[in-house]
Formats: structure tokens, sequence, C-alpha cells
């Protein structure tokens, strides 16, 4: 009894959690680097309004047919979902790119891997939808594709979270960064995500749901403490990154496209032949006049 009524409670505090959370995002003076992560944000904090909205609107305005009611509710939980994820996915790649700035050559690398992971997910995901519809009652198809998805999306946001935090351990990032924070409080929502998805727990009244509300909150409180307090000065030790990593990002710098260098003036041993022979020539012709 006691787990539903926590629930019960913090599914009516997390939109305010999202808004506060985009607040403090807002105040940030460098948000710009983070822009992909307040438009994700921006779409939860409305997503959970209102999905919150529409699941009271029986108390607040009653005599509503609940099946539109239903479909409201389910379609804009998995519209809001989906944009979610494209903005997560971009949040993840400003992340790395924020992370890795010492280090283009990689960072470029980096993010090709990045979308390349994203289509490979996108087409196993199409696949595991085309070998079980058949298999799924009519009436739970919709719902058995978009929560296959939906998994599929937890799986790869997870592997994407510990590539970036594997890269932020290589680079020596404080704990206490935001980039650290961030990640962190993704990689809790999308472990958790991944249990509910994987037990197909649509009604939100059993354990792993209501857990995962608990995981949410915490997420959330975890972003707006990193969110609000000031950003630790990063101190630059003597070598910024290992000699292993300066190596790797040349050799990615060299595997890239090519930047055609200016066209500079000939200088050096050349120039000086070629002041010689003009001085040479100058004084024959002068000779020769004489």
């Amino acid at each position: 009894m006691i787990l539903p009524a926590i629930s019960n409670v913090l599914t009516s505090v997390e939109p305010v959690l999202w808004i506060l959370a985009l607040v403090a995002f807002l105040r940030l003076k460098e948000r710009a680097s983070f822009g992909a992560f307040g438009i994700y944000l921006a779409i939860s904090a409305v997503s959970t309004t209102l999905l919150t909205g529409i699941y009271h609107a029986d108390v607040i305005a009653p005599g509503l047919d609940g099946h539109l009611l239903y479909n409201f509710y389910f379609y804009t939980y998995w519209i809001t979902q989906f944009a979610g994820y494209v903005a997560l996915f971009l949040a993840l790649q400003d992340l790395f790119r924020h992370a890795m700035s010492s280090l283009p050559g990689l960072s470029r690398l980096g993010i090709l891997g990045f979308r390349w992971v994203i289509v490979v997910s996108a087409l196993v995901a199409m696949v595991s939808v085309l070998t079980s519809y058949s298999q799924v009652e009519h009436g739970a198809r919709i719902t058995f594709v978009f929560t296959e998805i939906a998994r599929s999306l937890c799986v790869l946001e997870l592997c994407l979270l510990a590539f970036l935090l594997v890269s932020i351990r290589a680079l020596r990032i404080d704990h206490r960064s935001r980039i650290f924070g961030i990640c962190l409080g993704f990689s809790m929502m999308a472990t958790m995500n991944i249990i509910v998805f994987a037990l197909h727990m649509a009604n939100m009244y059993t354990w792993p749901n209501q857990i995962s509300e608990i995981v949410t909150v915490a997420s959330l409180l975890t972003w707006i403490g990193y969110l609000a307090l000031p950003e630790p000065v990063r101190q630059q030790p003597a070598a910024p990154v290992s000699a292993s990593l300066a190596r790797w990002n040349d050799l990615a710098g060299e595997l890239g496209p090519h930047v055609p260098l200016p066209v500079t003036p000939q200088g050096g041993f050349l120039q000086n032949v070629e002041s010689v022979v003009d001085r040479v020539l100058a004084k024959n012709s002068m000779n020769n006049a004489g």
C-alpha cells in the first residue's frame, strides 16, 4: 500500500519538477551548448502536464467519453514519447560534442558513430516488429508496435550513454560536471524504461511502473541539482588528454575530409635564388650599358 501511495503523490508532483528543471536550464548562461537537452525538457514538461490533465479530466469535467479520453491519452503519450527520443538523441550528441571539444577528430568520428548506431537500431526494431506482428492479437497490435520501438530505443539510449560515460571517464571530467549529471539522469531513466517495456507493463498500477515513477523523480531532482549548482572549474592538468587519445585524435583528423590549404607566396631557398639571379642580371645589364 505504501508504494502505490508514493507513486500517486509523485505522479502529481512530476509535471512541476519537469517545469522546474526547464526553468533551471533556461537560467544557464551556457545553455546554447545543450540546446537539444532544453528541447527535451520542454517536450517532457508539456507531455506530463497534458497527460496529467487528461488523466484527471473526468474529475474536472464529469461525463466525458471515457473511450475518447483513453485514445487521446494513448496517442498523446506515444507521440510525445517519440518526439522526446529524437530530442534525447540530439542531446546526447551535444553532450558528446561538448565533452570531446578538445579532440575534434574523435568528436567527428563519434558523432558519425552515433548516427549509424541509430540507423542500425531503427532497422533492428523494424525487423523485430515485422517478425512478431502477425502473432499479436489484432486489438493489441498498435500497442505492441509502439512498445517494441520504444524498447529498442531505450536499449540504444543506454548503449550511447555507456559510450558517453566511458568517454567522460577517459577525458577525466569531474563527476560534479553538468555533463556527468545529465548523463546520470538519462541512465537511470533508460534502465528503468527498459525493464518496464521488456515486461510489457501497460497498466500504470503495476509495481514496475510505480518504481519507474520514483526513478523519474530521482532523475529530475538530479538534473535540477546539477543545473542549479555552479559548474566546477575544470582544472587543466599538465597533460589534458593521454598520449594514446591524442594519437587517435590525430589519426581521426587524417581520416576526415581535408581542407585545402591557402596558397602562400614562395619563400625560403627558391626565393633567395631568384633574388640572387635578379641581382646578377641587373649587374650585367649595368656593365653592358657602361
